[in-house]
């Protein structure tokens, strides 16, 4: 249902690695683009390393939201690790106050506890 109930495109930048790639989805559609195509819903940059975290990021049972805090053990690690990172500047996230929606079902999606 989340994959279905996105539109629009997301840019996950690799800082450290100087690459990026777009994802566009289309209601139940991915198209992945390597680089930038068009203008993205969102921008995510990052270390490669925070990028890969953010599979980690576990789900509530209740609401289906991504669980930041003491909720879960999994959660602590992957929330305290990603929150530092935002707050020191090292983890960007454009376009998060227009567009809250997509980066949910995003993070939904690609959670592994989901």
């Amino acid at each position: 249902a989340d994959f279905r109930a996105l539109r629009g495109s997301i840019l996950m930048v690799a800082q450290d690695l100087g690459e990026s790639l777009t994802l566009r989805f289309d209601h139940g559609r991915l198209t992945i683009h390597d680089g930038t195509v068009g203008i993205p819903s969102l921008t995510i940059c990052a270390d490669l390393a925070a990028l890969r975290r953010l599979s980690d990021t576990p789900i509530t049972a209740l609401g289906r939201l991504p669980a930041f805090g003491p909720f879960t053990r999994d959660g602590r690690s992957t929330g305290a690790y990603l929150l530092r990172l935002f707050a020191q500047g090292d983890l960007k996230v454009y376009g998060l106050v227009a567009h809250p929606r997509t980066l949910v079902f995003l993070l939904r999606i690609f959670s592994i506890h989901g």
